[in-house]
């Protein structure tokens, strides 16, 4: 059996420091002559990670670092966009192939496909890796004391923490200055995605590392699925690598988020639910700061259910009180996340009072109720313990969820929205209603019977005319093959009041068709 990693949390340090290196050589940049002093500290990392692992390299294949340097050095002289971009492939190329014959193995006398199919190993590895050293890590604080059990769960959510106070800080202005007191200028998008540039370089940067250390001489890297391989701690002959976690480490996880999100759900409660007085005291109008928020709330949704749902899977929980205790934590969790749901909906609805609807927004109403139809059967398998359970009913949850949207009728039921939200604010966007399909046809040629909104009943008569034109050709063209009940019945519509349509000008025919859907055409 392969030897373990003497110190994955070393391994991980060097893998995060070249990330943080990428981010400083590449991050908002052109590639230059950054390349060239990334390329030589990856070779240099790997080489002093492998002398303090006790890898020796294997000098028959150390020749692949000359071609690494040379084409990541011809990236810094060349400035022609194909020429770098065809070494960037090679230097990726190179790279792979040194990182699995590092330590053994020849280049000479491969076949074709034995080069692609190392390199393809490499990826799979490098993408396998990563969590069994952090495992490793995990496993290896201080084992058998509570105190660092405590520890350990609090460093497993910290980025978790970062990455759900950064979401709720875009979600919720109030929420930002409560948890950002200092006037920081900052900014979080760029941060956001700066963070994630650093853990995927870093990622990758283990994976290829920890793949040239396990695949050495006396034994080789097993396959995903079997024994995991060595990372980690010594453990005894043949025993695989556990990625289960102690109760303390997933209750300090849960706690920690917990408190994070009562605090996110106290800000809801009091603002965005207790109306405008509460909101304008901060400075913000009720509509501005109802507007932002729902897709990083969303975000927030989907991301609790995945880690709620990990920790189930891997907590170790063998008495009847660590069990009681990890549900009221998850029930807590996933109760708040139903109250994040309302105030996502609540955002969407107040912006669509005062901008209309869509097809997006409709889409987005019954994603939320779908969302928390997921997580009552997420709570019901975590009540019985029942995971498999759990997966099924979120596979069948996709296709109700689309059955439902069918049964809506979206486009005809935008419609009537939006005539009735005409009704009571006097606005109406009659181009976005003339660019709906023939679903709402029927729905929308009501509008050419209004007294008032001259310009909603000018853009659709004119689209409306034109699209008879079309529908009447595509019928005679197409035959009974393409019969279609919407549109034959928007036909149907259109043509019993041709009349009306034909009194529109026919000069903005042309810049109406630029309105309708892509497919229509």
């Amino acid at each position: 059996m392969t030897e373990s990693i003497r110190s994955p949390l070393r391994l991980l340090a060097v893998a995060l420091a070249l990330g943080a290196c990428a981010d400083l050589l590449f991050y908002g940049r052109l590639p230059g002559v950054s390349l060239l002093l990334f390329a030589l500290l990856c070779v240099g990392a790997l080489l002093c990670v492998a002398r303090l692992e006790g890898v020796l390299p294997a000098r028959r294949n150390a020749w692949l670092v000359a071609p690494l340097i040379f084409f990541a050095f011809m990236v810094f002289v060349r400035a022609s966009f194909v020429l770098t971009f065809l070494n960037l492939i090679a230097c990726l190329t190179i790279a792979g192939l040194w990182v699995y014959f590092f330590s053994l193995g020849r280049l000479l006398g491969l076949d074709w496909f034995d080069y692609p199919l190392a390199l393809l190993r490499v990826l799979l590895y490098t993408l396998y890796l990563p969590p069994l050293l952090a495992a490793g890590v995990v496993g290896g604080l201080g084992t058998g004391r509570k105190a660092w059990a405590v520890v350990r769960g609090g460093l497993l959510a910290t980025p978790l923490l970062c990455i759900f106070a950064v979401l709720f800080s875009f979600a919720d202005p109030i929420f930002a200055h409560y948890a950002v007191p200092f006037n920081w200028d900052i900014d979080l998008g760029s941060v956001i995605f700066q963070t994630l540039f650093v853990l995927f370089v870093a990622w990758f940067s283990a994976g290829s590392l920890a793949y040239t250390l396990l695949r050495r001489q006396n034994g080789g890297v097993r396959e995903p699925g079997a024994a995991s391989p060595g990372v980690g701690p010594p453990q005894r002959p043949g025993a695989p690598l556990s990625l289960r976690l102690g109760f303390a480490e997933a209750t300090t996880v849960l706690a920690l988020l917990n408190a994070l999100f009562l605090g996110f759900v106290l800000v809801q409660v009091l603002y965005l639910f207790g109306g405008q007085a509460n909101v304008g005291a901060q400075g913000y109008t009720y509509a501005e700061y109802a507007r932002r928020g729902f897709f990083e709330l969303i975000a927030v949704a989907l991301l609790t259910l995945g880690v709620v749902w990990a920790l189930d899977r891997l907590t170790e929980r063998p008495k009847r009180k660590q069990r009681i205790a990890f549900l009221a934590l998850g029930l807590a969790m996933v109760g708040m996340v139903m109250v994040i749901l309302a105030s996502a909906s609540l955002r969407l609805s107040l912006y669509e009072s005062a901008y209309g609807y869509t097809n997006l927004r409709l889409f987005s109403h019954v994603f939320i109720i779908w969302l928390a139809g997921v997580f009552v059967l997420f709570v019901i398998a975590l009540c019985l313990a029942k995971p498999r359970q759990f997966i099924f009913g979120a596979f069948l949850a996709i296709p109700i969820y689309l059955a439902a949207m069918n049964l809506i009728n979206p486009d005809r039921l935008v419609a009537q929205w939006n005539i009735q939200h005409y009704a009571d604010t006097g606005q109406l966007d009659g181009e976005y209603l003339s660019a709906l399909s023939d679903d709402a046809v029927p729905v929308v040629l009501g509008i050419l019977d209004m007294e008032e909104g001259l310009e909603a009943r000018e853009a659709v008569g004119v689209a409306f005319q034109e699209r008879l034109r079309y529908l009447e050709h595509r019928v005679a063209q197409d035959g009974w093959p393409a019969y279609h009940l919407a549109r034959c019945d928007a036909l149907t519509t259109l043509r019993a009041r041709r009349e009306i349509l034909e009194t529109f000008t026919t000069d903005e025919s042309i810049r109406s068709l630029e309105r309708l859907p892509d497919d229509f055409d």
